[in-house]
């Protein structure tokens, strides 16, 4: 006896839907920042990507991500495009004698370039991880120029 075929649509029909809504297509999000005013192309271009305010500018505490990139026409570009969901801070340092770190003078002012997104400015300390937060999500791409600052 075969089974009839409105208890195989019944049968399949649910089965059917669980897979089509269980299916996401895949979405687009990226992060574009273009950096700028940058006084040289010597070094590097040191990105750092912060997605807990806990660890934001901690220079003992390693970010979430780090990019490297080159300084072409005192401009750099970076897209970043497989980040999660969430809330994100990002910091550059214009990495001139490519020691990988901040140089401060005697006074502990930075010697070397320097910029936050959402072009936040430091006072007499850096910007907190609010001023510089960017929201990344599904479906959006984050874009932002930003202005490289020297005390010197």
């Amino acid at each position: 006896m075969s089974p009839k075929p409105t208890s195989l649509i019944v049968f399949c029909l649910p089965l059917i839907m669980c897979l089509l809504l269980s299916f996401e297509p895949p979405s687009s999000k990226s992060v574009e920042l273009h950096f700028t005013h940058f006084r040289n192309d010597t070094g590097f271009a040191r990105i750092a990507v912060y997605n807990n305010p806990l660890n934001f500018c901690k220079e003992s505490i390693k970010p979430f991500r780090e990019i490297s990139a080159k300084i072409v026409h005192r401009q750099c570009s970076v897209t970043i495009s497989d980040l999660p969901d969430g809330d994100y801070a990002i910091t550059l340092l214009h990495d001139e004698n490519e020691d990988a770190i901040m140089n401060y003078d005697f006074l502990g002012l930075p010697k070397e370039g320097f910029a936050f997104s959402n072009n936040a400015l430091p006072g007499f300390t850096k910007p907190g991880f609010n001023a510089c937060k960017i929201k990344v999500k599904a479906g959006i791409t984050v874009k932002q120029t930003i202005k490289v600052l020297y005390l010197f």
